[in-house]
């Protein structure tokens, strides 16, 4: 429904064409910003990077799918019955920059867990969001992070 990024609810009532009343009406006044600007800042990302915005399917070498310990995923990682969490790295072009980049996706829904790059040998892995940069990474519970590993694209 209309504001739902700024956490407008119309507590379950989904259809607005049965409501004449303050259920469906949009008190700009109340979102909340939080999660506004959270929706703004993903959605400057898939305007950034082109993997992200491009509708077509990944060709060989634009992903790099990691397990949680830092590995490329192996087939018992695929396999396995439970698995909180889901890494990617694309390389994608940084609209911002021109540049070819690396965009690493960490997505935990699961407990919190730190999280290292065991993988790469770089240690310029910058947090998109946070700015804190390493090759070691904290991820709370139900967390996904995006983070660059080209300081000169990072912003």
């Amino acid at each position: 429904t209309a504001g739902d990024d700024g956490g407008r609810t119309q507590k379950g009532k989904n259809n607005a064409y049965c409501q004449e009343n303050g259920i469906t009406w949009l008190d700009w006044s109340q979102l909340d910003r939080e999660p506004t600007d959270l929706t703004d800042s993903i959605a400057g990302l898939r305007k950034r990077f082109s993997a992200l915005a491009d509708p077509a399917f990944f060709k060989e070498g634009d992903v790099q799918w990691l397990s949680s310990a830092g590995q490329p995923m192996r087939v018992e990682d695929w396999q396995a019955e439970y698995n909180p969490f889901l890494g990617l790295i694309l390389t994608t072009q940084d609209q911002q920059t021109q540049k070819s980049v690396r965009l690493a996706v960490l997505i935990n829904r699961g407990d919190g867990f730190s999280f290292t790059f065991s993988a790469e040998p770089t240690e310029a892995w910058h947090d998109f969001f946070s700015g804190e940069t390493g090759s070691h990474v904290d991820l709370k519970p139900n967390s996904i992070k995006f983070l660059i590993d080209d300081q000169t694209s990072w912003s």
